[in-house]
């Protein structure tokens, strides 16, 4: 069997599963039609949080026996099937850039949709700018966190050259699929419909904790205003 359809095999068990798990996650969105109040953390990897609406897919079980989070297994390149205005806060810390354009845009004007009036959407994204800019000043030292977590593999530290860092950043092992900085991001969700955008800083008890997030993150809230 050649590579291209071992990888075509894959790819159509990989979505028989999502669509396996999308009959769950109908379910549990239905129970929130009547929610109000909501607050949502979209992607939210192993970040669970009590009180909050929880999604990510994820095939092991992310919760673990707890039963102070609630989360739904759900593909968000299907979209953010909650009712209309309710969500009070709605938040994703490195989501997008995994999505293309398309379901990007796709899954804010769902987010638009689905908050409340006042509600906020509060994005983190990989602060490109920053590190292009590191790039070109040949600052090593802005990188060396991706060696302390030991993200990049491939290379032994003498054969590592400044543009290996900036291929992680920009390309993830194939995972990311667009790329963000704070203009295209103010243009895009503008055009959804949000009234105010503005560039943030990390939010303790908010925002994911992380050095790594902290040190390669840019933050912006946009709210929803009622229009006049």
């Amino acid at each position: 069997m050649n590579r291209g359809l071992k990888k075509a095999l894959r790819q159509v068990r990989l979505e028989l599963r999502i669509a396996w798990t999308e009959r769950h996650a109908r379910a549990a969105f239905q129970k929130l039609q009547e929610r109000a109040e909501l607050k949502v953390h979209l992607g939210c990897g192993s970040d669970l949080r009590a009180g909050w609406v929880n999604i990510d897919l994820n095939f092991s079980d992310r919760k673990k026996g707890r039963t102070d989070a609630l989360y739904i297994n759900h593909d968000l390149r299907r979209g953010l099937p909650l009712a209309e205005q309710s969500c009070a806060f709605i938040y994703s810390s490195h989501l997008f850039e995994h999505l293309d354009e398309a379901e990007g845009m796709a899954l804010m004007r769902d987010c638009f949709k689905a908050l409340q009036v006042g509600g906020t959407f509060r994005i983190v994204l990989p602060d490109m700018p920053r590190l292009f800019q590191a790039y070109l000043n040949d600052d090593i030292d802005f990188f060396r966190l991706l060696d302390v977590h030991q993200l990049i593999g491939g290379y032994p530290g003498s054969a590592r050259s400044m543009v290996d860092y900036v291929n992680y950043a920009v390309y993830q092992f194939g995972e990311h699929k667009c790329l963000y900085d704070f203009e295209k991001l103010n243009r895009t969700l503008t055009e959804i419909g949000f009234a105010s955008v503005m560039q943030s800083n990390f939010s303790a008890g908010v925002d994911v904790p992380s050095d790594l997030r902290r040190t390669y993150s840019f933050y912006t809230e946009a709210t929803k205003l009622e229009l006049l």
